[in-house]
C-alpha cells in the first residue's frame, strides 16, 4: 500500500513538472528603425525583423510583432503603442528594439548593407509590472566586402535574437 502511494505521488509530481514546461513565453517585439534619411521601412530593417522572429518562434516563445515605428521622433508614441499591443494581446514581455542607422558610411543607403547599422539597442519590458527586466545592445560586425548583405543582415539579427533569448530565461 506505501510502494503503491509513493509511485502515485511520482507520478503526479513528474505530470506537474512536465506541465509546467508546455506553456511557452508569449513574447511582442517592436523594431524602430532610427534613419534620418528613410521615411518608409528599409529590407535591411526588415530582415532584421524577420530573422528575430524566427530565431525566438525556434526556441519556442510565442512571438507576435507591431508594425516596425520609422520615425524617431515617434518613439514615445512607438513604445507606448507597443506597451499598449502587448497588453492587449496577453503577451508576458514586450521587446522594444531600435536599429540605429548610419547612412552617411554607404555609398548606396537604401540597399541592403550591414555598414549602414550603427548598432541595435533593446530592452525588455515584463508586461505584468511594466518592469524593465534586461537591456543591451549590439554592434555589427563591419565586412571590408559584402559579398552577400542578405546573410550578413540576417546573422546580425540573429546575434540580436540570442542575446534576448539569453535574457528571457
Amino acid at each position: 500500500m506505501l510502494k503503491r502511494h509513493f509511485v502515485v505521488g511520482l507520478f503526479t509530481l513528474i505530470m506537474l513538472l512536465s506541465v509546467q514546461n508546455i506553456f511557452a513565453s508569449t513574447i511582442s517585439v517592436q523594431i524602430e528603425q532610427v534613419d534620418k534619411l528613410h521615411n518608409d521601412v528599409t529590407e535591411t530593417t526588415l530582415l532584421i525583423e524577420e530573422s528575430i522572429l524566427e530565431y525566438l518562434f525556434s526556441k519556442g516563445m510565442i512571438v507576435s510583432t507591431c508594425p516596425i515605428v520609422v520615425d524617431s521622433s515617434t518613439s514615445q508614441t512607438g513604445f507606448a503603442m507597443a506597451l499598449n499591443d502587448a497588453r492587449s494581446g496577453y503577451s508576458d514581455f514586450l521587446i522594444y528594439i531600435s536599429v540605429y542607422f548610419n547612412p552617411q558610411k554607404s555609398e548606396f543607403s537604401e540597399k541592403i548593407n550591414i555598414q549602414n547599422i550603427d548598432l541595435a539597442q533593446w530592452r525588455i519590458i515584463r508586461i505584468n509590472d511594466n518592469k524593465q527586466t534586461a537591456s543591451g545592445k549590439l554592434e555589427p560586425k563591419k565586412l571590408q566586402s559584402t559579398e552577400n548583405p542578405v546573410s550578413e543582415i540576417t546573422n546580425f539579427g540573429i546575434q540580436i535574437a540570442a542575446s534576448l533569448n539569453s535574457s528571457l530565461k
